[in-house]
């Protein structure tokens, strides 16, 4: 595994790694760019190409390109190290550990991934789903890209397989394959699914994480309760709902290169559109759209277009997701369905239908307008639906610029003045003000040290660590860098030298602030003069109070030799105290 993480390396840069994500600008040594894990308007998101290195003085996050691809692509590390060594063209090498020592995560992706493939084994060998998935418009190559599977009606067959390959039912029940009886009448597991087209669901790195479901053979037992058109994995160690999309892991490139993410419902629906060309397409795993989703994609771009039909149930059925959005500062469309028509069938009858439904789609309010005046509504029953469904979502809108520019759309829809528009928007605000507040607002940790607490000696000796690691680093020659080691460690002491250094090796902020000091300053020897004066001030000054402190103490109990001593050292402290202020005014 070591042997893989560091060929990646040799064959990667972080730079190029992380420029294919966000925009990276030149600053210096280093680049610059708006931190993706928190929002800014100014950047503080810093790349250092020479340590292989980033973070972010804004929030705190940093590593190397690893760490950034774990975090981005919302994976762990052996899913970053997946997807950078399929862009590198490492071959993973795996070291098998003894019997015992694998960690849990890794038996359940094993589990998971032998289930994938046994329900593959299944479809290619039963004449039937594969008949009905070619009647629904698949092809083989999408049922074989996206691993189509298909598992019998049976109580125990995956089960059965699993164990013959040696896997523990404690470890199969985790990875939401099996379950006991809800009733607690059997002891022994049995299968969740059964008798039905299997679609599996990856994360962002392509690895297998769970399942979705869909009937196909129904049991012939009369008074049975009639199974779930579809079923979902549960929550699981490696399965989130409000963090997995369906298709996310085949649709990430497609979102970066044309710039916008297509939401639809269904797995079928999904497929269909992956299939006509439209490989930017994502779908729900059986939960709302989810701000961690939003989050997700958002990294890549946030434009989306939701797949709604054309009546007011599509309103209702995409009301959440579409405020979600608004409130996130997302470019909300929605492309406009035949009535009973889903992009699946679209696609199916004429891909054409789907890409001018895609193509013509419109802002969600434009959109919810043409919906509301399609009804023939009478005027005032119009104006109380535009107000019941459609100022709710220019409410949330959160660009002013934007929510005023559909306010004044809607006052021409309804022919009222503008400001009665924006008095409801307002009256709507002030109502659910509470709620906006939390979902707007983003509570970003602070990744920098509370300067509260440190000392004007611990800053002095940050910057001039930072300025010291950034001269030997460098190409330049500025200043002459063994020189000051030598006078911070006769101001500090050895041991809180070495202390301080090794601290500021470790520390982002500390190596990111002192390469970016070290690049923009061209008087650098100048600059680190003046630190060393203002440090060993600092120092004389802090012991200087000390001194007085205890002088104070000995002078109540009257004159000695003590006192002497304190009154000797206090002088000869504030003469070397003088003589370094008039340096540095000089």
């Amino acid at each position: 595994m070591s042997g893989s993480v560091d060929l990646i390396k040799e064959r990667l840069n972080i730079a190029e790694v992380i420029g294919s994500y966000i925009k990276l600008e030149k600053a210096g040594i280093n680049l610059k760019a708006r931190c993706p894990f928190h929002n800014e308007k100014t950047p503080s998101f810093s790349v250092s190409p020479s340590r292989g290195s980033f973070h972010c003085f804004g929030c705190g996050e940093g590593g190397d390109m690893f760490t950034f691809v774990e975090k981005f692509e919302g994976v762990d590390f052996k899913g970053a190290l997946k997807i950078l060594a399929e862009r590198a063209g490492v071959p993973l090498v795996y070291e098998r550990p003894r019997e015992g020592e694998k960690e849990e995560r890794d038996v359940l992706f094993e589990i998971i991934e032998e289930a994938t493939r046994f329900f593959e084994g299944n479809l290619a060998k039963a004449e039937a789903p594969r008949k009905y998935l070619k009647g629904r418009g698949l092809t083989e190559k999408t049922t074989k890209e996206f691993r189509l599977g298909y598992v019998p009606l049976d109580w125990r067959l995956l089960l059965t397989h699993l164990r013959g390959k040696g896997f523990k039912d404690a470890l199969i029940e985790k990875s939401g394959l099996i379950k006991k009886p809800d009733d607690g009448g059997g002891k022994d597991y049995y299968d969740r699914f059964r008798g039905r087209i299997m679609f599996p669901i990856g994360d962002a790195s392509g690895r297998i994480v769970a399942f979705s479901g869909r009937i196909f053979d129904v049991p012939e037992k009369k008074g049975e309760v009639e199974p779930a058109k579809y079923i979902n994995s549960p929550e699981m160690p490696l399965f989130s709902k409000s963090k997995v999309l369906y298709g996310y892991d085949h649709a990430k490139d497609g979102i970066r290169k044309w710039g916008f993410t297509i939401f639809v419902e269904g797995q079928m629906d999904l497929l269909m559109s992956h299939q006509a060309g439209f490989r930017n397409t994502v779908a729900l795993s059986g939960t709302a759209l989810t701000g961690e989703h939003l989050t997700l994609i958002g990294r890549l771009s946030e434009k989306l277009v939701l797949a709604l039909d054309s009546d007011t149930a599509g309103i209702a059925a995409s009301g959440k997701s579409a405020a979600l959005a608004l409130a996130r500062g997302f470019d909300v469309k929605a492309a406009r369905l035949l009535k009973g028509k889903d992009p699946a069938e679209l696609v199916k009858d004429d891909p054409e239908l789907w890409k001018k439904a895609v193509r013509e789609a419109s802002h969600i309010i434009e959109f919810y307008l043409n919906t509301l005046e399609s009804e023939s509504f009478p005027e005032r029953k119009f104006r109380q639906e535009v107000s019941r469904l459609v100022i709710p979502y220019v409410a949330e809108i959160k660009s002013p610029i934007d929510r005023a520019h559909f306010a004044n759309r809607v006052a021409g829809r309804l022919r009222l003045p503008e400001k009665a528009v924006i008095d409801e928007i307002d009256s709507y605000i002030k109502k659910h003000k509470e709620h906006r507040d939390g979902v707007r607002e983003d509570n970003v940790p602070s990744g920098k040290e509370n300067v509260a607490t440190m000392t004007r000696v611990d800053m002095l000796v940050d910057r001039l660590m930072g300025l010291i690691l950034a001269e030997e680093a460098g190409k330049k020659k500025k200043f002459d860098s063994n020189d000051v080691r030598k006078r911070v460690e006769g101001i500090l002491g050895e041991e809180d030298f070495e202390k301080n250094l090794e601290r500021a090796t470790l520390s982002p902020t500390i190596l990111f602030e002192g390469e970016e000091a070290y690049e923009q300053n061209e008087f650098m020897a100048e600059e680190v003069e003046e630190l060393l004066l203002s440090l060993k001030y600092q120092v004389l000054k802090d012991s200087f109070e000390v001194l007085m402190k205890d002088l104070n103490g000995h002078e109540r109990g009257g004159r000695s030799k003590e006192t002497e001593e304190l009154l000797k050292k206090c002088h000869e402290i504030s003469k070397k105290m003088t003589e370094i202020s008039l340096l540095l005014k000089n």
